[in-house]
């Protein structure tokens, strides 16, 4: 547990990548779940690395890292930001690696943007024996979440291609996880607590954020709302807005 929270507290050090504070509780839970990978010299893939602050942070902590994005000159950036590790411009669901050659696979609100059951075979297909998937990823029927998507509809706002997702995954069909890794866990998280995406302050938070400021106090109390619901009536998971899956192969 203690390299756990070392490997989260450098996360937070980071305040970087979307809505830091709140994305804290799924980055600790996910941070947990990979910490047992993470011994020295370890290879980590990170699928959708991004503005790569997270493999940054898992080199710091003994691994060695793979970076894979779609998009060429965001790796050029991000290695810029965050030199070290290996960057690989290629797609999720056709990994340029060889079987059995990695220890462990990161994903970060990635999948929703690739052919997933592809992506997922592709990872274990890499992982070797005893290696272990961790995946967060942005389900499908969260209502603030569904109105958010409308809105953007409506207005006729688009991403670029490479981040117009494909198919936002059902809690009811996370079973597609478990065809190739049987062992898989899911956490969900967030019930009501992305309506408070919308308070500016709330989404620029990140750990620097004053202990009894009125954007954290806030923040907190919903997530816990959140944490209890989802405890004491299970079914609310289909709409949760986010799963942390963990998995070995």
């Amino acid at each position: 547990m203690a390299r756990a929270d070392a490997v989260f507290a450098s996360w937070q050090a980071r305040r970087a990548g979307f809505a830091p504070l709140f994305l804290e509780p799924i980055m600790r839970a996910a941070l947990r779940a990979l910490a047992p990978a993470l011994v020295e010299n370890a290879v980590v893939l990170d699928l959708g690395s991004g503005e790569g602050h997270i493999a940054s942070v898992l080199r710091e902590h003994g691994a060695r890292t793979v970076c894979l994005d779609v998009d060429p000159a965001l790796l050029t950036a991000s290695r810029a930001r965050h030199p070290g590790g290996v960057a690989v411009a290629a797609d999720a669901a056709r990994l340029p690696l060889a079987d059995a050659s990695v220890d462990a696979v990161f994903s970060f609100s990635l999948m929703h943007y690739v052919e997933r059951e592809a992506a997922v075979r592709e990872a274990h297909r890499v992982l070797r024996p005893g290696g272990r998937l961790v995946v967060v990823e942005n389900l499908a029927s969260n209502p603030t979440i569904l109105a958010y998507r409308a809105w953007r509809w409506l207005w006729r706002i688009r991403y670029p291609r490479r981040l117009t997702a494909r198919r936002y995954l059902a809690w009811g069909e996370r079973s597609l996880y478990a065809r190739t890794f049987p062992d898989a866990v899911y956490e969900p998280f967030e019930l009501a607590s992305p309506s408070l995406l919308v308070w500016p302050r709330v989404f620029s938070a990140d750990a620097a954020e004053p202990p009894g400021s009125p954007a954290r106090r806030v923040l907190a109390a919903f997530q816990r709302a959140d944490r209890a619901a989802l405890r004491a009536c299970p079914p609310l998971a289909h709409a949760a807005w986010t799963l942390v899956l963990t998995a070995t192969r």
